[in-house]
């Protein structure tokens, strides 16, 4: 037997849902065998935060004499069991799955000449298909109409049925191609939008060519249920590039509206359904909806996960929102206090997915709000060492902006004035360079060198909040929102918290959200 190589397993099994191991133990060890070795090293992995093999070994065989083969052989034969009580697994929860398997059973009994069984079985199938959108096996489903006819010599049913088959044949065929069309278009306009995270006015053109598409000229050329998702999310694009704050809202409003109207469809596939309520409740924030922002948390806290990559997704998303709308009320304590709760709701194996710019971004910025400003630097660093991308170009910017500010809060001149020799070594390099960029690196090159008395010093910040409000493109002061840096500044010239200057913006915000 080949060997399997231990991580592989590690993986897979890390992979699976608490409902998928429960099934899994009961399909290798229904009678409860304590002494099960699958189950021992099943369990054994499942345990572990990291891969260790020999710790592995050791418990297994208990200290005793370990025949490498033997041990290979036990892991291959687990990982094959769990790939089977995977598949029946996925038979039972799985649309998908029951479809290949009723037309599996359809073809046992037509082997038997079970024809009027077949015929019966691949009407359910077909209704089922037709229900869930699985139009690649209602295709199936008539080529065995044709097959069973033609077995039967049945001339009678194939001279009344032949055209109206062909004609299905055809319709199903074309809206196949029809939802490809438009899978297309919305990979074409997600890709566009993530070349360039801030800069809108840079792709635009390109969005408008996606946007000029005959087959987005109106929403009843998509033929089916996930062609007007995907129709209605390529326009979510769009006006969300064209910052239309007010379409793109009422656009992911919809979306949902729409993909809550079928909860088969959900049964069978989170992913849209999880984008949009995340998008909503961007856009929602935008607009000072945060009572709505709040319902979308609490949708993705009440959604069970049909899969394990479900799990991620809404976590990933959930905590996402969750810290953004703290920062966003300035309530940073408490989001402090929610990332402190991460381990006791993400499973160790998990938490990777917080190892990424956006999550360092949002821990940086909650711990700055709250004043720790040692913790806060740490996840500035874990960002400023991801490398460099063209995606993230903008962000990375404001990062180095982020660095000057905090280490200014720190109250470190010779680090600070290091890093301002960094930054205008990498300006002086660089071509089309943020304004932004250079006005801060000044401002902090000049306070840096001479002492101000605090008058002067918040007269200096009072010129600097003038400068950036003046001088700067639509498109900067929109990075410039990304950490409200203008809150900040406000903060140095009323000798206010920064989380008091936030907290009073965001009940303005609300004020005025509530009385249109």
């Amino acid at each position: 037997m080949p060997k399997t190589p231990s991580y592989k397993l590690f993986r897979l099994i890390k992979s699976l849902s608490g409902s998928e191991k429960r099934y899994f133990k009961i399909f290798v060890n229904p009678k409860g065998d304590k002494d099960n070795k699958y189950i021992q090293l099943f369990d054994l992995i499942d345990e572990q935060v990291s891969f260790d093999e020999e710790a592995l070994m050791s418990k297994i065989y208990d200290n005793q004499p370990i025949e490498s083969r033997k041990y290979s052989e036990l892991k291959a034969y687990l990982y094959d069991l769990i790939l089977k009580a995977l598949q029946g697994y996925d038979e039972k929860t799985s649309i998908d799955f029951r479809l290949k398997n009723m037309l599996l059973n359809v073809r046992v009994l037509f082997k038997r000449s079970l024809y009027d069984d077949c015929t019966e079985l691949l009407q359910k199938t077909k209704k089922m298909a037709k229900k869930y959108e699985q139009f690649y096996t209602v295709l199936d489903v008539l080529s065995w109409e044709k097959k069973i006819a033609y077995a039967r010599l049945d001339m009678e049913y194939i001279g009344k049925n032949l055209d109206a088959i062909a004609a299905e044949e055809v319709l199903f065929q074309d809206k196949i191609e029809n939802i490809n069309h438009y899978k297309n278009l919305f990979l074409k306009s997600l890709m566009t939008l993530r070349q360039n995270v801030i800069r809108r006015e840079k792709i635009r053109e390109k969005i408008q060519n996606i946007i000029d598409d005959p087959m987005l000229a109106d929403a009843s050329m998509a033929k089916s249920n996930l062609a007007k998702i995907l129709y209605h999310r390529i326009f979510a694009f769009y006006h969300y590039v064209k910052g239309d704050l007010n379409k793109y809202y009422t656009t992911n409003k919809y979306l949902l509206e729409l993909i809550e109207s079928m909860p088969f469809y959900m049964k069978e596939d989170l992913t849209e359904y999880i984008a949009v309520i995340t998008n909503l409740s961007v856009s929602g924030a935008n607009l000072g909806k945060f009572s709505e922002v709040e319902q979308c948390l609490e949708k993705l806290k009440q959604l069970k996960p049909n899969t394990h990559e479900d799990q991620l997704k809404i976590h990933r998303e959930y905590y996402a929102l969750s810290l953004q709308l703290c920062i966003s009320k300035g309530a940073f304590r408490e989001g402090v206090e929610e990332i402190e709760l991460i381990p006791q709701y993400v499973a160790a194996s998990d938490r990777y997915i917080f190892e990424k710019d956006s999550f360092y971004f949002l821990f940086f910025y909650l711990y700055f709000g709250k004043g720790d400003y040692d913790e806060s630097l740490t996840y500035l660093n874990k960002w400023l060492s991801i490398p460099r991308t063209a995606e993230r170009q903008d962000l990375q910017s404001l990062a180095k902006v982020l660095n000057l500010i905090i280490h200014y809060e720190m109250n470190n001149p010779i680090l600070l004035e290091s890093i301002l020799r960094s930054n205008n070594r990498y300006l002086n390099k660089q071509a089309g360079t943020h304004q932004f960029e250079k006005i801060l690196t000044s401002f902090f090159s000049k306070i840096n060198k001479m002492p101000l008395t605090n008058s002067e010093l918040s007269e200096a910040f009072y010129q600097l909040k003038q400068e950036l409000l003046n001088d700067l493109t639509p498109a900067e002061k929109r990075l410039l929102g990304v950490f409200d840096i203008i809150s900040w500044i406000e903060s140095k010239i009323t000798n206010h918290s920064f989380a008091a200057i936030v907290a009073r913006k965001f009940s303005q915000m609300t004020t005025s959200a509530s009385s249109l």
